[in-house]
């Protein structure tokens, strides 16, 4: 279900979890913050990217910060270089 509710449920349940899970991934699907970040950079609704950008904070134990330059950074510097050591 792609609906806008749907999706702000699941940004809401990922934001709730700690470091540790939010990067793990189970059965082959993406991590968390994963969903986050795509959420954040490419969902249609700006309230929704908003969401996600602060739940991704809150669960990389990050102060919330509304400039997207710390959440690219962190994708591209951090987390997409050490992907697989994060899977389990």
């Amino acid at each position: 279900d792609e609906g806008r509710f749907v999706r702000l449920a699941l940004v809401s349940m990922c934001g709730q979890l700690n470091r540790e899970r939010a990067v793990a991934t189970s059965a082959g699907g993406p991590a968390p913050v994963e969903f986050l970040y795509e959420t954040f950079f490419a969902d249609p609704d700006a309230g929704l990217k908003t969401i996600a950008l602060e739940a991704l904070a809150r669960c990389l134990e990050r102060p919330v910060s509304f400039d997207p330059e710390w959440a690219v950074r962190w994708w591209t510097d951090d987390y997409v270089p050490n992907r697989g050591a994060a899977k389990r």
